[in-house]
């Protein structure tokens, strides 16, 4: 995946993003590829306790808030295990577009390859900006470690990341 694509991300990745303070990393995504939020997914992150600022994070990181149709709408509201009504929406959009699905959360990830969408981790989004030259080592390693404290991330997940980042070094 290169920045190009056209992104579509679910609250788990935003939340731990701006919880780390990352919407400036956000915003270099959105100045080189297409980054949308679908209004459900606004809409769970208003419900929150820190509601009332997300709408404007998600506008300080410039990224687009899109409004799925209504036939997107009504196949979210099937019920898939696992999944929020706001996280199938984001599966059917992204795989509307066809787009990539960045999210964190476990069952959105494993639904999103069941229906063959392209999904990403957040960290992951971060080495894609450091192979793109966009993030340097030390901002991709900043952002890594703001990340994993934001999202409670597991040692190991951190490690693999580390780990990912130096290979790429390699390449």
């Amino acid at each position: 995946a290169c920045v190009t694509r056209s992104f579509v991300f679910d609250a788990s990745v935003l939340v731990d993003y701006f919880e780390a303070d990352l919407g400036a990393t956000l915003r270099l995504v959105s100045a080189h590829g297409r980054s949308l939020v679908p209004e459900t997914t606004v809409l769970e992150l208003e419900r929150g306790s820190k509601g009332e600022r997300r709408r404007r994070q998600i506008k300080d990181a410039k990224l687009d808030i899109c409004l799925p149709t209504f036939k997107q709408l009504s196949e979210g509201g099937r019920r898939v295990p696992g999944l929020s009504f706001e996280d199938h929406v984001c599966l059917i959009v992204a795989r509307d577009l066809p787009g990539v699905c960045v999210a964190n959360d476990g069952p959105l990830r494993t639904q999103c390859m069941a229906a063959h969408v392209e999904t990403l981790r957040g960290l992951r989004l971060l080495l894609i900006l450091f192979e793109q030259g966009l993030l340097s080592h030390a901002e991709t390693a900043r952002a890594g470690q703001r990340l994993a404290i934001a999202g409670r991330y597991r040692q190991r997940v951190l490690d693999d990341f580390a780990a990912e980042m130096e290979r790429s070094i390699g390449k």
